[in-house]
């Protein structure tokens, strides 16, 4: 499940951006200038793979990294870093 995750250049960049701080599915759409419904989707594929968890605010759900979220993020920050390539 962590492969399909990590897959797709959508999901990538909800990590990218919940790594700055927890965001609402409308604010990672508007962001990522996707549609909601789609965001939605890529958000449950990365819930399933332990990268992301959901929290219920008084009125939204916010979406935010997990610890091991936070740690393939960074670590693929620091691995593009050091590739030539």
């Amino acid at each position: 499940m962590l492969i399909k995750a990590l897959a797709s250049d959508k999901r990538l960049n909800i990590l990218i951006y919940l790594i700055i701080q927890r965001k609402t599915v409308t604010d990672l759409s508007k962001e990522l200038h996707i549609p909601k419904s789609t965001t939605y989707d890529n958000l449950v594929v990365l819930i399933d793979s332990g990268l992301v968890k959901k929290n219920r605010g008084n009125k939204w759900v916010y979406y935010e990294l997990t610890a091991k979220g936070r740690e393939i993020i960074q670590n693929m920050a620091l691995k593009s870093k050091k590739s030539p390539y």
